[in-house]
């Protein structure tokens, strides 16, 4: 179950045009405990906390908007 929520949000991350940090920086991290989770589902929803820190992938945002504006680094909850 673990690995399905990391799948999920290296999804997320790159749908939204991100790269994990290299090493440990950009290791995405469950804050839930991961047994309590699989015992608790029932429904076919699930709800969880990570964390991970991310930059801003220059090859997407290349190609995603021709303009030369310095991007900002973002919090986005996904």
């Amino acid at each position: 179950m673990q690995e399905a929520v990391i799948k999920t949000v290296q999804a997320a991350v790159e749908a939204f045009g991100l790269k994990s940090l290299p090493g440990s920086d950009g290791e995405i991290e469950v804050q839930e405990d991961v047994k309590d989770m699989a015992m608790g589902w029932k429904d076919g929803s699930l709800t969880f906390t990570t964390t991970f820190s991310a930059i801003f992938d220059p090859e997407k945002a290349n190609k995603s908007s021709s303009d030369d504006e310095e991007k900002e680094a973002v919090v986005i909850d996904a």
